[in-house]
């Protein structure tokens, strides 16, 4: 009787630590691993009433599904395109570009993409023990601090009730691991801020993640040029 009674503790003791685990990334993960997040765009250094802020992009459509998600930017009443499909499972990321009849993209390694975000300003993540609720989601917050403090520090939050693996591998905030759902990137010499307005638990379809043939493969630097040409006409 005793062995029973002890093989009994041990039975729920197994379970307990087994619920306890799959409370985040665990057997039993409740947390979101397919859906759609909705973000805001705005241009902290650009006034609304400039002629160039009706001419950028206002929101980001991000899908993610099995570690992978695909961020879209459109403009121009979806003549101006760019897409960013980051994979952490083999880690590889693809930007594209599509610009009305040209469509144009490149493809990055881990390496490659290391490089090129060491072409950004430095600094340093500070995590703080502040919290914010963001799109329905409970965010940790971090500071970003620049080596040259020339730069303005800026916040940033996150969360880790979203099941996406690695999901800054592929940017500056790799760091932190969490999806971010507010927070600000300078890109192409516009500095853009990111913030969710919604999160969706629905289907996404596998091709999202996978880019049609008539996409001209560049170069990383031909496809900057590309881009940096679009901005400046924006400009």
């Amino acid at each position: 009787m005793r062995l029973r009674k002890i093989s009994y503790i041990f039975f729920f003791l197994a379970v307990g630590a087994a619920l306890l685990h799959g409370c985040k990334g665990g057997l039993f993960d409740h947390r979101i691993s397919e859906g759609v997040i909705e973000y805001e765009v705005t241009y902290p250094n650009i006034s609304p009433d400039d002629m160039l802020a009706g001419l950028m992009p206002t929101s980001m459509t991000m899908k993610f599904k099995n570690n992978q998600f695909n961020a879209e930017l459109s403009a121009g009443m979806g003549m101006f395109r760019t897409n960013f499909i980051s994979n952490s499972n083999d880690y590889f990321l693809i930007n594209s570009v599509k610009l009305i009849n040209k469509k144009y993209s490149t493809r990055l390694d881990m390496n490659a993409v290391n490089k090129l975000n060491e072409k950004y300003n430095k600094f340093f993540i500070s995590k703080l023990d502040e919290k914010k609720e963001i799109a329905g989601y409970n965010c940790k917050k971090a500071l970003v601090v620049f080596d040259d403090v020339a730069n303005e520090s800026f916040y940033v939050y996150y969360t880790d009730e979203i099941n996406l693996r690695n999901p800054n591998w592929s940017n500056i905030f790799k760091e932190i691991d969490g999806v971010l759902l507010e927070y600000q990137m300078e890109r192409y010499g516009i500095l853009m801020k990111f913030t969710a307005k919604s999160v969706s638990n629905t289907k996404v379809d596998d091709s999202e993640f996978h880019l049609s043939n008539d996409y001209e493969n560049l170069t990383l630097n031909d496809l900057e040029k590309e881009i940096n040409a679009i901005f400046e006409t924006f400009k």
